[in-house]
């Protein structure tokens, strides 16, 4: 599950010499790292950046073999499957997480590096749409939109004031960071093997505020819940201010221990 200490993997301060960008998850086609990848081949002969690809997968060989076809293999670093308290330290020294995967869910790897003050793009239309709200803090794409990352990406450069105010939007201070621990942890809990009756209990109490506790109860007997349970999570975020979900999945949090 998320760790309760997320927050303080930011220090407030991003100090790199070149544009520091990180991916992490699963190197599987729906991730996209490809599109990452032909962004930043697009954006090699005007800027200087370096890719930090965490994780492993399928893919992997594939990823190496395209990042050197595109010219940037030195910009771009495979360290494969790491414990999380590495990803999270990749992810407060980073200037930048981009990922724009479909299908996604909620995202708990697009809440980390938000709360880690990363410069986060990700999938326009997809689960996050909605937490993170486009040119406020953070920017959305098209998933399979080369040139919409590449745009995504040269903001850091063309619009660095920009840049800089999406990254602190969300970390501007110590409680809106521990807020977003406690959404990571309600989402973990949601994402866990839960008894039962305690997962009808958490879920009654999300109901109080997506109001529609029919499409929870299918969620409760569908094989793909875990899916379900996140969408109708998004949809929830669309509707209403992400610290007050963050308060009510604290609150749960603490019913169900």
């Amino acid at each position: 599950g998320a760790p309760n200490d997320v927050a303080d993997y930011y220090t407030g301060e991003k100090n790199n010499d070149v544009f520091s960008i990180v991916y992490a998850g699963m190197l599987i086609p729906l991730k996209k790292v490809d599109v990452t990848l032909r962004a930043l081949g697009n954006l090699k002969d005007k800027y200087d950046f370096r890719f930090t690809v965490i994780g492993d997968g399928e893919l992997m060989e594939e990823l190496k073999a395209l990042a050197a076809e595109l010219g940037i293999g030195e910009r771009v670093e495979f360290r494969g499957r790491v414990k999380r308290h590495e990803v999270l330290a990749e992810m407060g020294k980073a200037d930048c997480f981009a990922m724009a995967s479909s299908p996604e869910t909620f995202g708990l790897t697009y809440l980390e590096a938000m709360a880690c003050g990363c410069y986060t793009i990700g999938s326009k239309g997809e689960g996050i749409d909605g937490v993170l709200v486009d040119r406020e803090n953070g920017v959305l794409v098209t998933p399979g939109s080369v040139e919409e990352m590449a745009a995504a990406l040269e903001l850091y450069f063309t619009e660095p004031e920009a840049v800089k105010a999406m990254q602190s939007a969300m970390v501007g201070d110590t409680q809106k960071a521990k807020d977003y621990a406690a959404l990571l942890q309600g989402q973990a809990l949601l994402m866990a093997d839960l008894p039962r009756e305690e997962l009808v209990e958490l879920l009654r109490q999300i109901e109080t505020v997506t109001g529609d506790f029919d499409a929870i109860k299918v969620a409760l007997t569908d094989t793909n819940r875990h899916w379900q349970l996140s969408r109708v999570l998004q949809e929830t975020a669309q509707e209403h201010m992400v610290m007050q979900k963050a308060v009510l999945l604290q609150q749960v949090i603490m019913a169900c221990n």
